[in-house]
């Protein structure tokens, strides 16, 4: 039964107001934007509605477990990215297979509607965790998306592509936001969250896979011969050595990006928000009305890196510097974070990691997206998703971890105090910032040997080319002194 006092249905009001704006705001952005191509807006509004119910309960999956029983928290996040690993390989070999990436679209769909439904008949910690590989499988579609975009309307525009691709998710924050705060008002009674009330949440979200699957009927794909990773225009005519780099390379972008993934997850989305329901737990405040706008304020901050990153920082600094920027900024967001225990405060700090993330991710997918191969059935796309998942899925664990190490007979956050918990999230925060100094080395270095081995590469095909058009003089003349012979 709902109970709602007068300041709940004032949040409500407001959050109902702030919906309604955001809508507007939504359309009228969209519509605005220009994407030349025929075909190109159809893709970009089916990735927005796409991605709604996602953002709508992926943060509350955590919430809901701990209403249903806390123990079996940390698996719940974890299925998230291990359905991840093994799901964007198999992405690939059905879009090779049908030579259209859309039936993954199709398959993805039907597998959201397949599992929502059992949260929503009966929500239990088994129906959660199927709701979770949902979500993860969910997810999963932003390789297929960025190589839909990239391949069927800016194969050479990766920057460009990851740009604009980072708006649909922060539209579908602007919508999902208010509708969170309104059923986490609805569902909280005393700090007590009832999971019958918030399984509705995903029922809201139900609706939209259903319009999302529909509209991949309409859009227009042309078949992939392999797909545009497969281009035959390997860099250095396809020399093995060259190619062999190019793979070295990637595994350790690859792996970069992993770690971002990792570091990421450990401090936004569904840990986030519990994150902040503890805070409120223990500081004896009501983060209901305003939790879930911490994705809002995350995504535009990302939103903002991108830009930042596709239109001025590319074409104005060297990749290296970009990535300092990024991790400068993620460095300052996990210390900082890690002294503060007011909610609202915590998230109002929680722009600047939005804007690390938005740098780091972006500039590791634009990298990804710009190496060419000749995979014939799984894209560097799949192999860089699968190990993204990798990161992913450890960040469930790392926290707990952490907790466990430091104080091991404490399960649930009403058993913490205050300090103790802050302390916890130092050292969880103070590890995270190490591991950054750790990747912005590796990144540095990494280019470094890779510019090193592009230049003698470059040298040597130049000395080759001379000495080639050498030897044809050579030969010319004598061609020419036997015929006159």
């Amino acid at each position: 039964m709902i109970n709602l006092t007068q300041t709940s249905i004032i949040s409500i009001i407001v959050n109902l107001v702030v919906f309604f704006i955001f809508l507007i705001v939504s359309f009228i952005l969209i519509n605005k934007i220009k994407l030349d191509q025929k075909g190109y807006k159809y893709l970009f509004w089916l990735y927005t509605i796409f991605w709604i119910p996602i953002m709508l309960v992926r943060p509350y999956r955590g919430t809901m477990q701990n209403a249903l029983d806390a123990n079996f928290y940390t698996i719940v996040i974890a299925v998230y990215g291990a359905i991840g690993i093994f799901i964007r390989v198999f992405a690939d070999i059905i879009s090779y297979l049908f030579k259209y990436r859309k039936i993954f679209l199709y398959f993805c769909a039907i597998s959201e509607i397949a599992l929502f439904i059992p949260l929503i008949i009966s929500p239990n910690t088994a129906t959660n965790i199927c709701s979770s590989i949902g979500i993860g499988i969910g997810a999963s579609c932003i390789g297929t998306y960025e190589l839909l975009f990239k391949e069927q309307y800016g194969n050479k525009k990766a920057f460009l592509t990851v740009s604009i691709l980072a708006i649909p998710p922060l539209l579908a924050n602007f919508l999902t936001a208010p509708v969170q705060s309104i059923m986490k008002t609805i569902s909280t009674v005393n700090n007590v969250v009832d999971p019958l009330i918030m399984r509705w949440m995903w029922l809201i979200g139900l609706p939209f896979i259903f319009i999302a699957f529909v509209m991949l009927f309409f859009l227009k794909e042309k078949p992939i011969i392999h797909g545009l990773e497969n281009s035959k225009k390997i860099i250095n005519q396809n020399s093995w050595n060259n190619n062999f780099i190019n793979w070295i390379f990637f595994i350790n972008i690859a792996i970069i990006g992993s770690i971002v993934a990792f570091i990421k997850f450990t401090n936004s989305d569904a840990l986030a928000t519990t994150h902040i329901q503890n805070l409120g737990i223990l500081t004896n405040q009501s983060t209901s009305s305003y939790e879930g706008y911490i994705s809002v304020i995350f995504s535009v901050f990302q939103l903002i890196a991108s830009i930042m990153m596709g239109f001025y920082l590319f074409k104005k600094m060297r990749t290296e510097w970009i990535f300092v920027i990024g991790s400068s900024s993620w460095i300052i967001y996990q210390v900082s974070s890690a002294f503060i225990a007011n909610p609202i405060a915590y998230i109002a700090i929680h722009g600047i990691n939005g804007f690390g993330y938005g740098i780091l991710y972006n500039l590791t997918l634009a990298m990804v997206l710009s190496i060419s191969s000749n995979n014939k059935v799984i894209t560097k796309m799949g192999w860089y998703q699968s190990i993204l998942a990798i990161g992913i899925t450890g960040s469930g664990f790392y926290t707990s971890w952490i907790k466990n190490s430091i104080l091991p007979n404490k399960t649930n956050v009403t058993e913490f105090t205050l300090t103790e918990y802050m302390h916890i999230y130092f050292v969880q925060n103070m590890i995270l910032a190490g591991i950054i100094v750790f990747i912005t080395i590796w990144f540095i270095l990494l280019l470094y040997f890779k510019r090193k081995y592009d230049s003698k590469v470059a040298t040597t095909s130049k000395i080759e080319s001379k000495s080639d058009f050498r030897s044809n003089i050579i030969r010319a003349n004598n061609k020419t002194i036997n015929k006159d012979s």
